[in-house]
């Protein structure tokens, strides 16, 4: 995954630009709470990513992610882990 950016107030250091490859890794074996796509430009995809990706192994996170449409550019990935 790409490194984490700057501390931001709402959110703190829990997020990152992810790639195309790195979002279908996240995505695999997540459970997927909302989806929506009526921003047109971009996916709203909220969840509980899969217990491989935390910390302890073993707690499901919750994420939030911006997945942007433009090809070739990130997509934003929040979570606590």
């Amino acid at each position: 995954m790409t490194p984490r950016r700057a501390w931001h107030p709402i959110i703190g250091d829990g997020y990152f630009p992810i790639n195309d490859d790195e979002l279908e890794e996240e995505l695999a074996g997540a459970k997927i709470t909302e989806r929506t796509d009526m921003f047109g430009t971009f996916t709203v995809i909220a969840g509980y990513r899969n217990k491989v990706h935390s910390a302890d192994g073993k707690t499901a996170q919750p994420f939030l992610c911006i997945m942007n449409h433009t090809p070739g550019h990130p997509h934003l990935f929040t979570s606590r882990d």
